[in-house]
């Protein structure tokens, strides 16, 4: 099994949406899985992170917000920091694992536009990114 740490800044928003989009996408992919997490505890996720879920058909009743104290004793085999910030601070994991970024902007801030534009990204840039880098 490959694990896929995604990795965000202040609240988890950014990467708990690229882990249920990730999740879905490749739902099909066996051997992967995907954890979204938040530097920042008690930080939940925005309105904007809801409703895209919500519209790619995710239930939120599904979603726990979680942070880097909750995962950081896990091991990854890929990390990948989805704002700038979390890349400029990212932690350093008890084992080593390559870290990779690909930043998407705050959801908390976003239009409707860039909120669509972001799920794209996901699905035709990140998806790709991460599976060649796992060797899929």
């Amino acid at each position: 099994m490959k694990k896929v740490l995604l990795l965000s800044a202040g609240s988890p928003c950014r990467a708990i949406v690229c882990e249920y989009l990730l999740k879905k996408e490749t739902r099909d992919i066996a051997g992967i899985e995907f954890c979204g997490a938040g530097l920042e505890y008690g930080k939940t996720i925005s309105k904007n992170a809801e409703k895209i879920l919500t519209q790619e058909g995710i239930n939120l009743e599904d979603i726990q917000p979680r942070y880097l104290k909750d995962v950081v004793d896990e091991e990854y085999d890929l990390v990948v920091t989805v704002c700038d910030y979390s890349k400029e601070i990212s932690p350093v994991f008890p084992r080593a694992v390559r870290t990779l970024h690909m930043g998407f902007p705050s959801m908390s801030q976003e239009n409707e536009l860039m909120c669509s534009e972001l799920v794209s990204r996901i699905k035709l840039k990140m998806k790709p990114f991460i599976l060649k880098e796992l060797g899929f």
